[in-house]
C-alpha cells in the first residue's frame, strides 16, 4: 500500500467515525464496524472498500494519522466516542422492543456477522499456518536430511495437538484426514 492510499484511507475512517457519530441508527446493524470499534488494533484491520478504507497494522495507521488534524489521538478519541453513541442508539432501540422478534432477529443478525468475521479470521490464520509448515518443511530440505526429519517429527506433533478440528457436523476430523480428503484419497 502506498502512502497516498494509506492517507485516503485513514482520512474516509474519520469521516466514517464522524458520520456515524451523527447518525448512530444508520450503522447499528453493521456487525464489522461495531467489532471494528472494539479496539484500536480492530479499528485498523478494518476494511470497507465502498468508502475506501484498506486495512492496515495498527502502527502504520499511527503513523499516517500523523498528518491530519488531532492526529492519532483524534481516531481513538472518535473511535470511543462512535462506541459509546452506538450502544446508547442500542440500548435504546433494544429497550423498545427487547423480546419482540424484530428485536430478536436484529441480535440474531449482529451475532452472525461476528460470527462470519470470526469465521474469516481463522481461515486467514488457517492459510498462515498451512504456509509456515509448507516453509519450514522447503528449509529443512534445504539444510539436510537430519534437520528435514527433526522437522517432519515436530510438524507431526503439532498436527497431532492441533487434530481436534471440528466440521460445522461436529465431527472430530486430524489433520491429516483432512489433507487426504483435499487429495482425493478416502
Amino acid at each position: 500500500m502506498n502512502e497516498t492510499t494509506g492517507l485516503t484511507s485513514v482520512k474516509a475512517l474519520a469521516q466514517l467515525l464522524n458520520d456515524l457519530i451523527k447518525e448512530p441508527a444508520a450503522y447499528v446493524d453493521d456487525a464489522k464496524l461495531l467489532l471494528a470499534l472494539k479496539s484500536q488494533g480492530a479499528l485498523a484491520a478494518f476494511e470497507n472498500p465502498q468508502r475506501k478504507i484498506v486495512p492496515m497494522s495498527l502502527n502504520h495507521q499511527k503513523k499516517l494519522a500523523m498528518d491530519i488534524e488531532g492526529g492519532f489521538e483524534r481516531i481513538d478519541g472518535l473511535r470511543r466516542e462512535a462506541r459509546t453513541v452506538i450502544a446508547k442508539c442500542s440500548k435504546q432501540s433494544n429497550e423498545a422492543r427487547k423480546d419482540s422478534r424484530a428485536g430478536l432477529e436484529a441480535r440474531y443478525a449482529i451475532l452472525r456477522g461476528e460470527l462470519q468475521v470470526r469465521n474469516e479470521d481463522m481461515l486467514t490464520l488457517h492459510r498462515a499456518y498451512m504456509l509456515r509448515c509448507k516453509q519450514a518443511r522447503l528449509y529443512a530440505r534445504r539444510a539436510g536430511d537430519a534437520t528435514l526429519a527433526l522437522c517432519d517429527r515436530e510438524q507431526e506433533e503439532m498436527d497431532r495437538l492441533l487434530s481436534l478440528m471440528r466440521r460445522h457436523s461436529g465431527n472430530v476430523i486430524s489433520l491429516a484426514e483432512r489433507k487426504g480428503r483435499r487429495d482425493g484419497t478416502p
